[in-house]
C-alpha cells in the first residue's frame, strides 16, 4: 500500500516531474491527508485490490491495457478502471460479478506492453480494452525521424536523441516560454501526413498474441482524447497547463496527431471488423469546457475519470451479454 506522502517521495526520487505535478493537482482535489492510503499494488503487480487466479467461473474479468491515463490519479477510487467496475456491478445481475484489472503503467507504449503481455494474460481476462497512443506514438512523433532505423538500430537512436536534445523543443529548460498554438503553422502539414504504420503493426501483434492465448477473448480498441481537439478552441487555461510533444513547440500538433491516430485506429478496427469505443467523439460532450477536465495535455482529472469510467461501462454493457438487473441485453456478433 502507498500513502500520499510515500507516493510523492517515490515520484521525487525518480525525477517524475510531470507525474509529480499531476499528483499534486489531484491530491488537492481529493483533499487527502499525507498519511491516507491512496492505492495498493496487489500480489500480481497491478494497481488495485487482490483478485483470484485461477479465475472463478462466476467472475467476468476485464483487463484495461494502457499507460498513465489508465493508471490514473494516485487515488485508486478515481481511476476509470475502478469506476468502470463500480458502474458495471451496479448494472448487472447480483449473481454475476465483474472485476476490472487496471493494466495501466506510467510511460507505457505498445512495445512495452508487448514485452510484458504474458504477465498481463496471466490474469485470465474475458475482455481486454486497449487505450494506448500517447507515449512514443504521439509524444515522440517526428516527421524527420526514420522510424525503421529508430526501432532497429541503437546507434541511430542515440544519434537521434542527441540531435533532438540540442533542439529548442520538448520539455527541455523553461519550455513554457517557447509554446505556441498555431493551426496555420506549415510544419503541421508534415504532422497531418505522419505515418503510424509501426504502431499499428504493434497493435496488430498485440491483438494476435491475445487471441492466440485465448481465441474467444473479446478485445475493444478505444480512441484517445486529450486536452486538444481540432473541433474545440483552445482556451487560456489549456495553454497554461499544456506541455508539448518532444519535436515541436506548437501545441496544435496534439490536435493533428491525435485525430490522425484515431482515424488509423478506426480504419484498423473496420478492416478487422472489431468493435471500437469512440472516446474521441464522446469527449466533445463529456468534457465542456475541455480544459476543466485535464491536468495537462493528456491526463484527465479526477472528475474526468469519473465520467470516463461511466462512459466506458455503458459502452461495454452494449457490447457484452451481461444479464442486467432490469433487462437481458444481447451483444453484437464479433468477428476477429
Amino acid at each position: 500500500v502507498r500513502t500520499a506522502s510515500q507516493h510523492r517521495a517515490d515520484l521525487q526520487q525518480h525525477g517524475k516531474t510531470l507525474g509529480l505535478k499531476f499528483f499534486e493537482t489531484s491530491h488537492k482535489q481529493n483533499i487527502l491527508s499525507d498519511t491516507e492510503i491512496i492505492f495498493q499494488i496487489n500480489s500480481h503487480g497491478f494497481k488495485g485490490p487482490e483478485f483470484i487466479i485461477p479465475k472463478p467461473d462466476s467472475i467476468f474479468r476485464i483487463l484495461t491495457l494502457g499507460n498513465s491515463c489508465t493508471w490514473g490519479p494516485a487515488s485508486d477510487y478515481y481511476t476509470y478502471p475502478r469506476v468502470m467496475e463500480r458502474e458495471l456491478n451496479s448494472l448487472v445481475d447480483e449473481n454475476f460479478k465483474i472485476e476490472v484489472v487496471n493494466g495501466g503503467v506510467q510511460g507505457y507504449n505498445f512495445e512495452r506492453v508487448l514485452k510484458r503481455i504474458d504477465e498481463y494474460l496471466v490474469v485470465e481476462p474475458d475482455h481486454v480494452t486497449i487505450y494506448l497512443g500517447w507515449n512514443r506514438t504521439i509524444g515522440r512523433a517526428d516527421p524527420d525521424k526514420n522510424q525503421y532505423l529508430y526501432r532497429n538500430f541503437a546507434l541511430y537512436k542515440m544519434f537521434y536523441h542527441f540531435l533532438v536534445n540540442r533542439k529548442d523543443t520538448g520539455l527541455a529548460g523553461n519550455f513554457k516560454n517557447r509554446l505556441s498554438y498555431n493551426p496555420n503553422d506549415l510544419e503541421m502539414k508534415d504532422y497531418e501526413s505522419y505515418n503510424y504504420k509501426y504502431s499499428i503493426r504493434d497493435l496488430n501483434e498485440l491483438i494476435t498474441i491475445i487471441h492466440q492465448y485465448k481465441p474467444d477473448i473479446k478485445i475493444t480498441i478505444i480512441t484517445i482524447a486529450g486536452l486538444f481537439d481540432k473541433r474545440v478552441a483552445a482556451d487560456k487555461r489549456a495553454l497554461e497547463i499544456a506541455y508539448p510533444i518532444s519535436a515541436s513547440n506548437n501545441l496544435y500538433a496534439y490536435s493533428v496527431l491525435t485525430h490522425k491516430w484515431n482515424s488509423e485506429l478506426k480504419k484498423y478496427a473496420e478492416g478487422r471488423r472489431m468493435e471500437i469505443i469512440d472516446f474521441e467523439d464522446a469527449a466533445l460532450e463529456l468534457f465542456n469546457p475541455r480544459s476543466k477536465y485535464f491536468a495537462d495535455s493528456v491526463h484527465p482529472t479526477n472528475e474526468a475519470h469519473l465520467k470516463i469510467g461511466k462512459f466506458f461501462a455503458d459502452e461495454l454493457v452494449k457490447l457484452e451479454k451481461f444479464k442486467t438487473k432490469d433487462v437481458q441485453l444481447t451483444s453484437k456478433e464479433f468477428t476477429y
